[in-house]
């Protein structure tokens, strides 16, 4: 078996996903618990109308929002008060929502590679990531840090390094995330509530060679974009310049870059 050390997970990406798709993957599963149950505990049955929320949450894709609920009829009488019952289908929703989707992408060739790259189109690639935290950033570059680390290092001077901490601030502020991964000109958004570790302990836990699955949303820069809204060009002009002052301080590789929102992020 081959076990994915998984630190970024979109539940409520994933969740809406097999909501929409066929009977969803929570009916599945509750069948099986049950057909386990009925042989365990006779057959006296009712029905369950069983709403699975909370940890897994609500969510919105293709225009679809709503929390997840199924009716399951001929269920195991004791089940439709049961806690326990519940706890159990959202634990093995959690354990095994990664490897079905991972294996429906597969399957139904539903994502492209970086050689068919496009705004719109799920991308799963499995490359070397670079790993930038602002909050780490932040913290890190005091004043004394800037100037002992300068002192041992060829790479950066003093001055360098408290221009990149002055300016984290300002990029944090147009790129409302608070982390994100780089290669080359794919840049993966992270938001901290799909994380599985603390942002400033990434960099040190996970092996740089990391699976990507996302839908890419965008590509910067915007000029080729233009709005009959005003605000809305301004908006894109920002996000232009967040691009290219993190490319100035050095912590992206190319201004000319795709924004990716990951579903999942494993090695």
């Amino acid at each position: 078996m081959n076990i994915k050390d998984v630190f970024y997970l979109d539940t409520n990406y994933l969740g809406t996903f097999f909501a929409q798709k066929d009977d969803g993957l929570i009916t599945k599963i509750i069948g099986q618990k049950t057909d386990a149950h009925m042989e365990s505990f006779g057959n006296e049955k009712t029905s369950i109308e069983s709403k699975v929320e909370g940890s897994l949450g609500a969510a919105t894709i293709a225009n679809i929002s709503g929390s997840i609920a199924t009716r399951l009829e001929n269920a195991p009488y004791f089940i439709s008060d049961s806690k326990d019952f519940k706890n159990i289908v959202e634990k093995e929703i959690r354990e095994n929502i990664l490897t079905t989707f991972v294996d429906y992408v597969q399957e139904n060739n539903a994502a492209v590679g970086l050689d068919n790259i496009k705004v719109g189109e799920l991308l799963n690639f499995k490359e070397y990531f670079e790993y930038v935290s602002f909050n780490r950033l932040k913290n890190l570059l005091t004043e004394d840090f800037c100037q002992k680390f300068a002192d041992g290092t060829k790479n950066l001077t003093s001055d360098r390094l408290k221009e990149i901490r002055d300016n984290i601030p300002v990029l944090a502020a147009c790129m409302p995330f608070d982390a994100f991964l780089n290669y080359d000109n794919v840049l993966v958004l992270l938001n901290k509530e799909n994380l599985r570790e603390n942002t400033e302990r990434i960099g040190y836990k996970f092996e740089h060679t990391l699976t990507v699955i996302g839908r890419v949303n965008k590509y910067i820069p915007t000029s080729t974009y233009n709005s009959s809204i005003e605000i809305i060009n301004t908006l894109n002009e920002i996000q232009d310049y967040a691009i290219s002052l993190a490319f100035d301080l050095g912590l992206v590789a190319k201004k000319e870059v795709y924004l990716v929102s990951p579903i999942a992020i494993y090695y």
